[in-house]
């Protein structure tokens, strides 16, 4: 089994400052960087550095020909990445506090370019049954939804970042949904009865992690603690891709639930997003 990413490619401008900019007030910043980011490339990295196969399909600009670079070094599948002469590649602003938390702006950029037709393109290149991993920040979801549930994929859905559009998706075809904790009272509450044959996987931060089966089965873990936390913006992506490896390695549950913890640990005592991504032997080595 394998994970086919179809997932965001973003630029992403990392502002360090001392608090989360507030409503009329002008922050002078530390410092800024630009970093390879988006929801899909993150959790494309963190598949592959847990030792995955994954290959990722998306859309970037000429701006952007160096995130497709930085997953080709991963060794993750960039064939289904396609390069837009006259477009942007996605873009996010995002403010990192002190205190590690972070507040983030997203500009969509090529990653609304996505077409059925790209998708169906690289669906066909994967087995059946094969995982499909999808955020809320690329264009074309429903079909996306849609034809992956008709090629009998299973579906993994991380509805980040969450809003009103989620709605309008097939979203009684998703296996298991990957949320925080706002993120879960939001799908319980727009969703409803839609979601209750899914599977919920809850990460609550510093309290852990909570997965509830579609068969009743709940499993709840605590977090693993490591250091100080000094960004968390990439720690959600890690332990979604983690965990995912986690299963298609065979792995419990619970199993997985700990070694994305582990993962997730890790990566917040670091800057940056793809690059605070830990590797499988520091996290072997971190729950041993």
């Amino acid at each position: 089994m394998q994970v086919l990413n179809i997932g965001s490619l973003n630029i992403d401008l990392v502002y360090r400052v001392p608090h989360i900019v507030q409503p009329g007030e002008t922050l002078s910043a530390f410092s800024v960087s630009r970093h390879a980011g988006g929801k899909g490339l993150n959790q494309s990295v963190a598949l592959a550095r847990a030792g995955v196969k994954v290959s990722h399909a998306g859309v970037i600009g000429q701006d952007g020909i160096f995130l497709k670079e930085l997953l080709e070094k991963e060794d993750v599948d960039c064939s289904n990445i396609t390069v837009m002469q006259d477009h942007p590649t996605g873009c996010a602003i995002i403010q990192v506090a002190d205190d590690g938390e972070n507040s983030i702006i997203l500009l969509h950029g090529t990653n609304y370019c996505i077409t059925p037709e790209i998708i169906r393109d690289a669906l066909k290149k994967i087995p059946e049954k094969s995982i499909v991993l999808l955020q809320n920040e690329i264009s074309a979801l429903k079909e996306c939804i849609a034809i992956a549930s008709e090629m009998n994929m299973r579906i993994f859905f991380n509805p980040s970042p969450m809003d009103q559009t989620i709605t309008d998706l097939p979203l009684e075809a998703i296996d298991t949904f990957l949320v925080n904790e706002y993120e879960s009272s939001m799908l319980k509450k727009l969703a409803g009865k839609r979601i209750a044959n899914c599977n919920i996987l809850t990460t609550f931060g510093a309290d852990g992690a909570e997965y509830c089966g579609q068969d009743g089965e709940i499993i709840r873990i605590p977090a693993v603690k490591v250091g100080n936390a000094v960004d968390t913006t990439g720690a959600g992506d890690t332990f979604t891709g983690y965990f995912v490896a986690s299963l298609i390695r065979g792995k419990t549950i619970e199993d997985a639930l700990q070694t994305a913890a582990a993962a997730a640990a890790i990566a917040v005592t670091r800057n940056g997003a793809a690059e605070a991504i830990p590797y499988m032997n520091e996290v072997k080595d971190l729950l041993h």
